[in-house]
């Protein structure tokens, strides 16, 4: 927060391990909503942001003055980018996807400590998805190699199928994104198919503060390599 001249810049966020925007890797033609949608200003006092954490995106209440207070309003297993606030109705509107399901819109009714009720107000592909095979997927943590942070992967499968699977290994660019809870097309393409599909938040991946984004500086490709072969 700042002055309106740029004087006296105040960071309201310094006690969230993340950086604000939607970070989480996805193939849906929506990383424009991403870019754009990092936060909303309530009023005077507060804004609401979205921020990635392991592998998950939440929304976040921001005071914007007086103690620095960071609440987390949205969270679960699964990706929301703020979209709008209202403080005379005191509500939010977000989207939200998960490994299972697309984007659907969603209103929360805020109480007084900034949290409430949500409601979904779309259901845009629940027919269609209704008729896909039924996929199940693992959550698998690690330490890294280093010793460093538990080490975020996923493993995606049908979930009639039991034992080996040919298995795609699927590693998200950036370097700074991450991958996680979002719909994805070829990942969702390749287990309806017979194939397994193996994702994690190797080194360099955004949601795990700044120490974690930087380990890869200077070496983007040797660096990550032991994350995935632990990941493996």
């Amino acid at each position: 927060v700042v002055d309106r001249d740029g004087a006296h810049p105040v960071c309201r966020t310094h006690d969230i391990a993340a950086s604000i925007g939607s970070r989480v890797h996805h193939d849906m033609p929506t990383w424009r909503t991403a870019e754009t949608s990092m936060f909303v200003v309530a009023d005077e006092s507060h804004a609401y942001v979205t921020l990635p954490r392991r592998g998950c995106t939440e929304i976040w209440r921001i005071a914007l003055k007086g103690p620095v207070e960071c609440t987390p309003v949205v969270t679960g297993e699964r990706s929301c980018i703020v979209m709008d606030a209202n403080a005379r109705t005191r509500q939010l509107l977000y989207i939200a996807s998960d490994l299972h399901k697309p984007w659907d819109l969603f209103l929360l009714d805020l109480d007084d400590n900034g949290r409430g009720r949500e409601h979904a107000i779309t259901r845009l592909n629940d027919e269609v998805l209704a008729r896909w095979p039924k996929l199940e997927v693992r959550h698998l943590q690690l330490e890294t190699p280093d010793g460093g942070l538990p080490l975020d992967a996923w493993f995606l499968a049908r979930a009639d199928r039991a034992g080996p699977l040919p298995t795609v290994m699927f590693i998200h660019g950036g370097p700074n994104l991450a991958t996680g809870h979002a719909f994805r097309f070829d990942l969702q393409l390749l287990a309806a198919n017979g194939y397994a599909c193996v994702f994690g938040n190797f080194g360099g991946s955004a949601g795990y503060g700044e120490p974690y984004r930087r380990a890869i500086m200077g070496d983007w490709g040797a660096r990550g390599f032991p994350d995935h072969m632990a990941i493996v």
